[in-house]
C-alpha cells in the first residue's frame, strides 16, 4: 500500500484512501489483492491538505471509535463539495449506543472484523455514488460557468421537452437561431448528438441560476 506523500497530486480514477492509524489487517489485505490505486493517512489534517478531493474516490475510515473524528471529515468534505464518498470501518453500536443508535444511519458502516463480501459491496457502492456526484459537479460548473444566460434559458426548455419550434416561440428567436445554441450547447456538454443531450439535460437538469456568462 502507498505511503502518504508530502505533497498534494492527483491520483488516479477510483482511488481508495484509507484514514486510520490502525488499519484493520483483513481490510488490508483485500485492498491489496484487489489491486485498487491506494492512499494511506493517519492524521485527519494530512489527508485534507494533500489527497485530492475533486475526484470521485472511496474513503475508508477506521478512527478509533471517535464520534468527532469522522464528523470532522464529513464536514470537511461536504464543504468542499468533494465527490468523495465514505466508508466507516466501525461498528454501529460501538460508535452510537443506546438512544444514539439511529445516528448517522445512513452511512455505509462495516462491522469488525469485517465481512468481506459486505465491504466490497460498500466499496463498489461508494465509488458508483462518487462518480454520480462528480458528474454533478461537472455539470453543475458548466450551466454556471460556461453557459451564457441564453444557453442556459434554452438548455431549461430542452429538459423539460420542448422542440426547437416550442423553443423559439417561447423565446421570440427564429428556429434557425436556437438551432445555433443548441450546437452549441452541445459542443459545451460533449454530446455527439441531439438526442444524447436531451438525455443528459433530462438527467441532470440546468439549475435555475443565472451563470457568470451573463452575454447572449
Amino acid at each position: 500500500m502507498k505511503r502518504q506523500s508530502m505533497s498534494r497530486r492527483p491520483m488516479p480514477l477510483n482511488t481508495v484512501y484509507t484514514l486510520s492509524e490502525n488499519l484493520d489487517l483483513t481490510v488490508q489485505a483485500w485492498l491489496d489483492a484487489k489491486g485498487f490505486a491506494t492512499e494511506h493517512f493517519t492524521q485527519i489534517d494530512d489527508f485534507i491538505a494533500r489527497a485530492d478531493l475533486t475526484q470521485p474516490s472511496c474513503v475508508l475510515m477506521q478512527l478509533d471509535s471517535s464520534v468527532q473524528h469522522y464528523a470532522k471529515v464529513i464536514s470537511q468534505l461536504t464543504v468542499q463539495n468533494s465527490p468523495m464518498h465514505v466508508v466507516i470501518i466501525e461498528s454501529h453500536d460501538t460508535l452510537f449506543s443506546g438512544q444514539h443508535s439511529s445516528t448517522c444511519s445512513s452511512l455505509p458502516f462495516i462491522d469488525l472484523p469485517p465481512d468481506i463480501d459486505t465491504l466490497e459491496t460498500a466499496v463498489l457502492r461508494a465509488f458508483q455514488l462518487a462518480a454520480e456526484k462528480h458528474k454533478v459537479n461537472t455539470m453543475a460548473h458548466i450551466y454556471c460557468h460556461e453557459f451564457t444566460a441564453r444557453e442556459l434559458e434554452i438548455a431549461q426548455q430542452l429538459a423539460k421537452k420542448k422542440t426547437i419550434t416550442e423553443i423559439a416561440q417561447y423565446l421570440v428567436l427564429s428556429p434557425t437561431t436556437v438551432e445555433r445554441y443548441v450546437c452549441r450547447i452541445r459542443e459545451k456538454t460533449a454530446c455527439q448528438t441531439v438526442d444524447a443531450l436531451l438525455v443528459l439535460l433530462v438527467d441532470y437538469p440546468p439549475e435555475l441560476v443565472m451563470p457568470r456568462a451573463m452575454y447572449l
